[in-house]
């Protein structure tokens, strides 16, 4: 078993070769997390942010070498370049309108019809649930590649 403590959202878990766990950022910290170091982005890659030099205004390039470096290693870079944005809300799926429910007082006719109606809003559901998931992904995607740039610039 790995020493290797989460310290997103699993406080107190330990992680192994084994662990089936999705944690939402993929920086873990050795024990006691310290803030000038993460480790194990991936099994194989570890980032020191202590190596980072502090922007001063004069020390443009080798402060921006150092971190596209770790962005590219950390997989955010397209979000901090805006290639991966953010969905707009506004573009969220919408659920299709329910169908009236099918009751005892329909004549067979709109009993029928009613059958039709539910037959495409199920169909209707099929592609919304696709949809929205495709949009969750985005969104979910965006999110945790957001919030671990966010991270490394703090």
């Amino acid at each position: 078993m790995s020493s290797t403590v989460c310290a997103v959202c699993h406080s107190g878990c330990m992680l192994c070769q084994n662990c089936l766990l999705t944690h939402p950022s993929s920086f873990l910290f050795r024990n006691q997390p310290t803030p000038s170091t993460m480790s194990s982005i991936n099994k194989s890659t570890s980032i020191n942010v202590s190596n980072i030099p502090h922007f001063t205004g004069h020390n443009f390039q080798p402060w921006k070498d150092k971190i596209f470096s770790i962005l590219m290693i950390a997989k955010v870079y397209d979000v901090v370049k805006g290639e991966t944005t953010k969905p707009d809300e506004t573009k969220c799926p919408k659920m299709p309108a329910t169908p009236p429910l099918i009751n005892e007082q329909m004549s067979s006719v709109d009993a029928e019809k009613a059958a039709c109606y539910w037959t495409q809003f199920n169909t209707q559901m099929n592609y919304y649930n696709t949809q929205l998931a495709g949009f969750n992904r985005k969104l979910s995607t965006w999110t945790n590649g957001n919030s671990q740039a966010m991270g490394i610039f703090n």
